[in-house]
Formats: structure tokens, C-alpha cells, sequence
């Protein structure tokens, strides 16, 4: 059993600067993978969603990765606009025509002419960065699996916990049951010799009597919830994705349940499928966090 909140993290130092990739996962219905990649990268998007599909079943999925440059780190290319230089000498020039006045522009006053310099940044994609990055994401992955099976562990415990108090309520539901049905019955013997005093036929009378037994036993509603508790029992323990099984047997309790609450005609039954649908209310919660 997986849990479906889970993060995961890797990193490692390249020349340039560093190369970061985290996972975090919560909860979804289905599995949406969302990735935030630098622009060097997107071509690698469909691999990189391709390997974590591979991992994840469920669940929102928010991949990042970053690649960060050290401010100390620099390839750049400085060269020089010659003929914006050129230009701007022979504006001097003109203007010490204009002006008549002897005008030599320095060295120096040239060289601060505002954007006299190209810089150009290299920062571009090293031919190493694509092993990198799928040896990382392979890191964060396996990071992010055992917290994803850490909590899964907690929760196959949690569910377990529940399992017990709902089988606990479940053995209380069919002693009241058989208590309320042999009291009925010794009712029905106590006034049948009342009833004999009315003109009732006795095909009449045996109607209605069994008629009230098959509204009163819930028999069937108890084999059936005893089922649907060894299935789960099974499925918290099985070796694959369980959530979306987990979510139908808890309807299925859940409708075992609430037939047995409309039948019921005792308090103690009512108070076991009271605390009954509580108990599965807690499972179907927990079964909103497993994969």
C-alpha cells in the first residue's frame, strides 16, 4: 500500500552551478503529471513524463526542475561594435567642425560610450546535462517511494485498527439481531391466543407473520458485510494499486449498513450502525490518501 502525498528531492553539482529535481504528489482521482522545466529542457518533457508515469498511479504529480547558475561562473563573449565606434568617432568629429573647436576623443572617453560592448552569456544546454537530469529524476523518484511507502504503511495500520472495531460492531449487530428476533417471536406466542379469539384465518395470520420476520432479519445484511470485511482485510495487505477498490467497498459497507439501520427496531442496534458508519467513514477518508 502506497500513500499518494509524497516528496522527493536530488541534486547535484555541475560546472556551471547545480542541477535541482523534486517531486511532491497529493491527492487526485487520477493520475495528472505537471511539469515546470527550464526552457533548455522541454525537450525532454515526454521522456521525463513518460519515466514518472512509470512510478505514479495516482494522484496529482507537480514535477520541478531547476538549473541554477553560480554567479561565479561565466563563459561570456565580449566583443567590440566597430562600427558603432566609427560612428560615434565621426560625430565627435562633425561636432568639432561645428563648434571649431579642436576635439580628440581619448581612449578612455571611448571606451565609456554606452553600449560600445556586446556581451554575449553562454548558458547553453551541455551535451552531459541529459544523463544527468534522468539519473536525478531517478533519485528524487526513488526518495519520494519510501515516503510514499511510509505513509501507506501507517494508513494499512490505521485501516487495520478500523477493521477491528467494524468486525467488533458487526458481532454486536448479530447478537442484538438474534436477541430481537427470539423476542418477537416469544411476543407472537404470548398474544397468538388473543389473536385466535379474532376472525383471522390462520393463511392470513401466517402471512403477516412471516412477512414481519423477512422485515426484521437481517441475516443477509451481516453475511454480506462479514464478506466485504474479509476483502478488505485482503486488500490492505495486497501488492498493488488499492485505492480505487478501497473506495467501492466502502460504499459497500457503508449500503450493508444502512439497510441494517433501516431494519433495526432495537437501540443497540442503532447505536452499532451508528458507530459502524462512523468506523467507515474513517476508512473511506484514509482511502482518499492511498494509491
Amino acid at each position: 500500500m502506497k500513500s499518494m502525498t509524497c516528496y522527493g528531492f536530488a541534486s547535484q553539482k555541475v560546472e556551471f552551478g547545480q542541477i535541482e529535481v523534486s517531486i511532491k504528489s497529493i491527492n487526485g482521482r487520477y493520475l495528472e503529471v505537471r511539469t515546470n522545466l527550464p526552457p533548455e529542457y522541454l525537450k525532454f518533457e515526454n521522456e521525463i513524463r513518460k519515466r514518472v508515469s512509470q512510478f505514479f498511479h495516482r494522484g496529482t504529480v507537480t514535477l520541478f526542475i531547476n538549473r541554477k547558475k553560480d554567479p561565479s561562473y561565466s563563459k561570456a563573449k565580449v566583443s567590440l561594435k566597430k562600427d558603432f565606434a566609427k560612428k560615434w568617432h565621426k560625430a565627435f568629429q562633425e561636432l568639432s567642425k561645428e563648434l571649431g573647436l579642436p576635439l580628440t576623443p581619448t581612449f578612455e572617453a571611448m571606451v565609456q560610450i554606452p553600449n560600445l560592448f556586446a556581451v554575449e552569456e553562454d548558458f547553453s544546454l551541455q551535451a552531459k546535462e541529459e544523463k544527468i537530469i534522468y539519473s536525478l529524476l531517478n533519485k528524487a523518484i526513488k526518495d519520494s517511494m519510501k515516503e510514499k511507502l511510509r505513509e501507506g504503511n501507517a494508513l494499512r495500520k490505521e485501516i487495520g485498527g478500523c477493521l477491528l472495531q467494524l468486525n467488533k460492531q458487526t458481532e454486536l449487530i448479530s447478537v442484538c439481531a438474534a436477541e430481537q428476533l427470539e423476542k418477537y417471536k416469544k411476543d407472537l406466542e404470548s398474544s397468538v391466543s388473543d389473536v385466535e379469539d379474532l376472525a383471522v384465518p390462520d393463511q392470513r395470520l401466517a402471512q403477516e407473520v412471516s412477512a414481519q420476520i423477512d422485515r426484521m432479519d437481517i441475516s443477509e445484511e451481516i453475511f454480506r458485510l462479514r464478506e466485504h470485511l474479509k476483502a478488505v482485510k485482503k486488500l490492505i495487505s495486497a501488492q498493488s494499486q488499492v485505492g480505487k477498490k478501497l473506495d467501492f467497498y466502502t460504499q459497500e459497507l457503508l449500503r450493508e449498513i444502512n439497510t441494517i439501520g433501516s431494519k433495526s427496531q432495537t437501540f443497540k442496534i442503532t447505536q452499532s450502525v451508528v458507530e459502524s458508519k462512523t468506523i467507515i467513514e474513517k476508512i473511506r477518508e484514509q482511502s482518499q490518501n492511498i494509491e
